[in-house]
């Protein structure tokens, strides 16, 4: 995941070092800027321009203390750190009626575009993996559900728009894409496993060998074949 911090996309405040109050976030939920940006889809030097455009009217228009949301990310894929786990400015009321307010249980995470713009599959894909890495802060509990702006909110909105909403209401949110390993990773990851089974050799066999060795692996091999397969394999990716 390519995360860049406030400083990088040139933020006029450094919210890393902000420390407000840790509230345990259970909930994302999905913005969009509102009126549609001009360029929003020409890359992260664009992107990270609309957001200092969106930090500008939040602390001059707005007098808040900074940009709204949590994190952002662009029609490139590219996730942009804003307040991070601090306290937010983007959300009103208490959706789960358990006293914490939305802006500091429920993480808001704008897409960089608005009204009539449509999201890209790049934004898709890094906010599933934003959402797993969220999972692993110790800031935040459960598998962070998704939700939108409109589900969230006191106020009546139509952030983050109808096709927004479909695609999170009908999204498999348990699917999680396979880490693209180089082949000294891959041989680390397999080392690492605490037992050697029957389908582990076959994997091996797949890597080293195809498809046709697999198959031999899955008939004939046992699960020590396959150790020490993975030997002979730790042997080549010895200078990667």
């Amino acid at each position: 995941m390519d995360m860049r911090s406030p400083s990088s996309w040139g933020a006029q405040v450094n919210y890393d070092n902000w420390s407000d109050t840790p509230y345990i976030k259970d909930l994302i939920a999905v913005h969009w800027g509102g009126p549609p940006p001009n360029g929003y889809d020409l890359g992260p030097a664009k992107e990270a321009n609309i957001l200092r455009r969106y930090e500008d009217y939040h602390l001059d228009e707005k007098g808040w203390r900074g940009i709204a949301y949590g994190y952002a990310i662009g029609a490139s894929g590219t996730v942009y750190r804003l307040r991070g786990k601090n306290n937010y400015g983007a959300h009103s009321g208490d959706y789960d009626n358990d006293g914490v307010s939305n802006n500091k249980e429920v993480i808001p995470v704008l897409f960089i575009m608005g009204k009539g713009q449509t999201s890209t599959p790049e934004m898709w894909a890094s906010l599933i993996e934003l959402r797993f890495w969220l999972q692993e802060r110790p800031w935040t509990t459960g598998d962070l559900p998704v939700s939108g702006h409109r589900v969230v909110s006191a106020k009546n909105t139509e952030c983050p728009g109808d096709d927004i909403m479909k695609i999170i209401t009908e999204a498999n949110w348990a699917w999680r894409p396979d880490p693209v390993l180089t082949p000294a990773e891959w041989v680390r990851d397999m080392e690492e496993r605490w037992e050697w089974t029957q389908s582990n050799a076959v994997e091996v066999a797949q890597q080293y060998g195809g498809t046709d060795l697999a198959f031999q692996f899955g008939v004939n091999a046992s699960p020590i074949d396959g150790y020490l397969l993975l030997q002979i394999l730790k042997q080549g990716t010895s200078n990667i």
